[in-house]
């Protein structure tokens, strides 16, 4: 019988017709878990591999096993363990403690707070090249797991944050590359900050790098990242547009995947939050009329993000080419479609506040004409007033305060 079928013994009861099936809570008595301990805290190099092995295959159990595991305090027992000299120690050791991080917040904690263990995982970013394949691996495993959503206090974990900017070259395989893409998009996913330390660490030519990727499970995180990263300031923007952005953004709008499509157009719905330059460029670049086909025949969460580019562009850029744009791409019948389908209370109020402006340029077309306003006209014939007065009773009080002014000043109406 060899090493790992002794240490198996421990964990499984023999029954008259064979072995039972693994039930650590009932089975796991003090005796076994004094065995646990005993076998983590050998001096045995395979014995500690072996302990490690099956830590980690409880640790793939439902949360109830890695509650067990944890209250015997194996993850101090682990953290304990990456001091070994064994690479294969080591490995099983992190690939336990990314399995218990990733089971729930409150274990991605525990972790966390582990004495020592961030400061000994800084320790193998800084010698990183020293270690086996599989090492590395589990190394950015453990990091992507204690990163995660809900996403810890940022100060836990940035330290990682020039370590994983470099990965994004140097990846160990594609399994890891795909960890690194989502650790970032973790540790730029909470504002300008974040962004901005990233981009000082030279994130902005490996993510777009990603955007290359033909493989859809790359480019998830790398769009969330890019995402992230058009979020920042306009500093951030202009550096992705000098970069390149758009040309790799484009032939993405028309991807198999429904994701790819709709993160791309979040993207750019970023974009159009930036400076009247920087929405010229945009607008020059020709991706007005794609993403207008795209609200055309697209499912309605791509056309929810089409929405809010156009939205943007109004609010955001040359109010001079205001009424080209209405006209041109139909908005005001956009409009009236994002109000109809019931939207989040953020793309609600833009919708209005956009319609508002709208409608108020209308106003001075008005007075140079000696007509009506056109917007008001329009959106009579089209039933768009009735729409409009439906949100009188909204339960949002910013919505019912907009709508009643919007009734009173271009409709003529009483709530």
């Amino acid at each position: 019988i060899n090493l790992g079928e002794i240490i198996f013994s421990f964990f499984f009861f023999q029954a008259e017709d064979g072995i039972r099936d693994f039930c650590l809570s009932r089975g796991l008595g003090d005796v076994y878990k004094r065995q646990i301990i005993h076998l983590l805290e050998s001096k045995n190099h395979p014995i500690q591999s072996e302990a490690c092995w099956i830590m980690l295959n409880i640790s793939t159990g439902p949360t109830e096993y890695v509650d067990t595991i944890v209250n015997l305090r194996v993850v101090d027992l682990l953290n304990k363990l990456l001091d070994s000299v064994d690479q294969k120690v080591i490995e099983h050791a992190l690939w336990a403690l990314g399995n218990i991080a990733g089971d729930t917040t409150y274990f991605r904690d525990v972790v966390l707070d582990s004495r020592g263990l961030l400061d000994k995982l800084g320790d193998y970013f800084d010698h990183f090249e020293e270690n086996t394949f599989s090492v590395q691996k589990k190394l950015i495993f453990l990091v992507s797991n204690l990163a995660r959503k809900p996403y810890p206090p940022y100060e836990k974990v940035y330290q990682f944050l020039p370590f994983f900017v470099n990965l994004i070259y140097d990846s160990p395989d594609e399994e890891s590359h795909i960890d690194v893409l989502y650790t970032l998009s973790y540790l730029t996913a909470d504002g300008e900050d974040q962004v901005e330390e990233a981009v000082s660490c030279g994130i902005v030519p490996g993510a777009l790098s990603a955007l290359k990727n033909d493989s859809e499970y790359i480019l998830a995180p790398a769009l969330r990242l890019v995402g992230n990263i058009s979020t920042g300031t306009n500093e951030h923007t202009k550096l992705l547009l000098e970069k390149g952005v758009l040309e790799l953004l484009e032939p993405l709008l028309n991807h198999r995947k429904l994701f790819v499509r709709r993160d791309a157009v979040w993207i750019l719905s970023n974009f159009f939050c930036a400076t009247e330059k920087q929405i010229d460029i945009l607008t020059s670049s020709g991706i007005l009329p794609i993403i207008d086909e795209l609200f055309a025949r697209d499912e309605l969460d791509i056309q929810i993000e089409v929405l809010f580019c156009f939205l943007n562009l109004v609010l955001y850029g040359n109010k001079d080419r205001l009424h080209s744009i209405v006209q041109e791409f139909n908005l005001l019948d956009k409009i009236l479609f994002g109000l109809q389908k019931e939207p989040d209370i953020k793309l609600l109020r833009r919708l209005i506040d956009t319609l508002s402006l709208i409608l108020e340029s209308g106003e001075f077309l008005k007075e140079t004409t000696g007509q009506g306003n056109p917007y008001v006209i329009y959106l009579e014939k089209i039933g768009g007033s009735t729409v409009i007065e439906k949100l009188q009773h909204h339960k949002d009080e910013e919505v019912y305060k907009k709508i009643y002014d919007l009734i009173e000043r271009y409709f003529s109406l009483n709530p």
